[in-house]
């Protein structure tokens, strides 16, 4: 794996922000932040990030507030860098954060002044608030913290209801920082197209603009604007997005004289299938490297998509202890299925202000993100989907993330989630929500699904224009059963 030519993004105490500002300092014109509407240099994005912290002081936010924010990537990646400026810990906000979590929020930032989040303290970053700026002088002061501090608070997936915030410290911020630099920005121009609510695109905005690289912001639409016009070489995606990569591309092959420099793409957040992962190969000349980890450990393992192997995601890297356990935390041999748990220095003791302390997966200074596997030759880990995915319909047991996998691979569908949902006396069933263009062959569906897991029944076929996912691609599986009252479709 080729190294990114970056100085070293190291500090012994105070303010991280500071390595924003010896960026900048050397990288002035260059470009720091990058979206489809937005470009700014360092000089202008360090310019714009201090007034905004001398108008957010004069608000009352200082160190130690908690803020929540709910902007536009570009305006988000701003506040970011003006709360770090005051020592106060930003999140990422949206209304059922805001319900769970409200009491332990001190203010919201939005970009638009109808927002519907309600707090007692809304900072809304209109017209007015910009316009503003342009007599607003920089603020110099940057507010010292110690390595303990917390700065950041990160949502894990929330696939089966309320999300958890995991704790940033300046400690932990920036060893996550060095292994996002170490293990998934192997070259630059890189990108992520997970949003930068998401870890992943939260560390990747950091590690960039900490080592005078650009941060490329996906707006969620396409990517390929910005890897065409940028000449993109490695990115960081999700299964979900990168089959619209695929479709996006695929009808300008033959025709189109752009040359495709992408060399590098990794996906997190669940399971490919084989068919899409052959589809990146044959359209996009690159196999998909695997990226397995959790918002509260981060990468845990890493390597190449195995067509003969689906469910292997790669070797443990080098920082990262993994073991697999049995029922009483006892470690299994190698090529024995159990319980995944990962552990690495730092890392985050347990959930940030948690509204349901007793569920957790932290024990014993170890992390069980809830995932069953196997751990084989080479430290190369297989998964073999989530505990709380594996269900018993009609006395059948289903691994619902395995089915997903499977199915994915019928072109028919353009994309499918199975799903557990109660019957009229509360019973178990099993669903299928799916999307597709045109008709569909519900038998070979069924035949499909049967092959893989003998016995299974789909109690109801959902027929969504979209599946509901969150921003790393996961399926909100929870979110689904609403869809089976009255007629399924």
């Amino acid at each position: 794996m080729n190294s990114p030519i970056v100085p070293e993004a190291r500090i012994g105490s105070g303010n991280p922000i500071e390595l924003f500002y010896q960026a900048a300092a050397a990288s002035q014109d260059q470009l720091a932040l990058v979206s489809a509407k937005t470009k700014l240099s360092y000089h202008q994005l360090e310019r714009l990030s201090r007034q905004i912290s001398r108008k957010l002081s004069r608000l009352g936010i200082k160190k130690g507030a908690v803020v929540g924010v709910d902007c536009k990537p570009e305006i988000t990646v701003v506040i970011w860098l003006a709360l770090l400026q005051l020592g106060a810990t930003s999140l990422s906000v949206n209304r059922t954060i805001l319900e769970s979590y409200g009491e332990h929020i001190d203010f919201v930032v939005v970009d638009d002044s109808l927002s519907r989040l309600k707090h007692k303290n809304v900072v809304p970053l209109g017209v007015e608030f910009f316009e503003s700026l342009d007599a607003t002088a920089p603020l110099d002061e940057v507010s010292q913290l110690k390595h303990n501090d917390l700065v950041r608070v990160v949502f894990s997936s929330g696939t089966t209801g309320i999300p958890k915030g995991v704790p940033f410290t300046i400690e932990v911020l920036l060893a996550r920082i060095d292994s996002a630099r170490s293990n998934w920005i192997p070259i630059q121009p890189f990108m992520s197209m997970l949003g930068p609510d998401t870890v992943s695109g939260f560390q990747t905005v950091f590690a960039q603009l900490f080592t005078g690289n650009t941060c490329y912001l996906n707006d969620g639409s396409s990517g390929w604007g910005l890897i065409k016009e940028h000449g993109i070489r490695s990115i960081k995606t999700s299964p979900a997005k990168l089959a619209d990569l695929v479709r996006e591309f695929q009808p300008s092959k033959q025709t189109s004289t752009f040359q495709n420099q992408l060399s590098v793409i990794q996906v997190a957040g669940s399971l490919l299938s084989k068919s899409l992962a052959i589809a990146c190969q044959e359209t996009l000349d690159v196999t998909p490297t695997y990226l397995y980890g959790s918002t509260e450990v981060g990468t845990v393992t890493r390597g190449s998509f195995d067509q003969s192997r689906p469910n292997s995601v790669g070797a443990v890297i080098p920082e990262v202890e993994c073991e697999i356990v049995d029922e009483q935390n006892q470690t299994l041999l190698t090529g024995e299925l159990g319980f995944v748990r990962v552990r690495r220095t730092p890392m985050a003791a347990g959930y940030w202000k948690s509204p349901t302390p007793t569920e957790t997966g932290f024990r014993d200074g170890w992390f069980y993100p809830g995932d069953r596997g196997a751990l084989e030759i080479e430290n190369r880990l297989v998964i073999d989907g989530r505990s709380d995915d594996l269900v018993n319909a009609g006395g059948v047991k289903v691994n619902l993330a395995k089915l997903d996998q499977a199915l994915s691979d019928l072109s028919q569908l353009t994309d499918v989630a199975t799903f557990e949902f109660p019957g009229e006396l509360g019973e178990p069933l099993l669903g299928l929500a799916f999307t597709a263009v045109g008709t569909i062959d519900i038998p070979e569906i069924e035949h499909l699904a049967q092959f893989h897991a003998p016995g299974v029944r789909f109690n109801a076929l959902v027929r969504l224009e979209s599946i509901p996912r969150n921003s790393l691609g996961k399926v909100l599986r929870h979110e689904l059963s609403v869809h089976t009252r009255g007629e399924p479709t």
